[in-house]
């Protein structure tokens, strides 16, 4: 059975920029990622992106969504969205 579900990661980090756009097109010059899917607002503002690098990619925005700060205060944004699904 070739599930793709079964093998997709079960956590996908997601990463929030000012610059989204910017991040995106670095990640994509500089070390190789690939856009999978890139929504932007209609001020320009990415409100969802997907990058790929080989089976493994983050997802990235300009917004948050649920945001909470960890013990140490990195911020960790969370959503429900299955990065994998086609």
């Amino acid at each position: 059975m070739n599930d793709r579900r079964a093998s997709s990661p079960t956590v996908t980090p997601g990463l929030l920029y000012h610059d989204a756009p910017s991040a995106i097109e670095w990640l994509c010059r500089v070390l190789g990622f690939a856009q999978r899917l890139v929504v932007p607002d209609a001020n320009g503002r990415i409100v969802h992106a997907h990058v790929t690098f080989g089976n493994g990619g983050v997802m990235l925005s300009s917004a948050e969504a649920y945001a909470c700060r960890d013990p140490e205060g990195h911020v960790w944004a969370f959503a429900s969205y299955d990065a994998w699904a086609e």
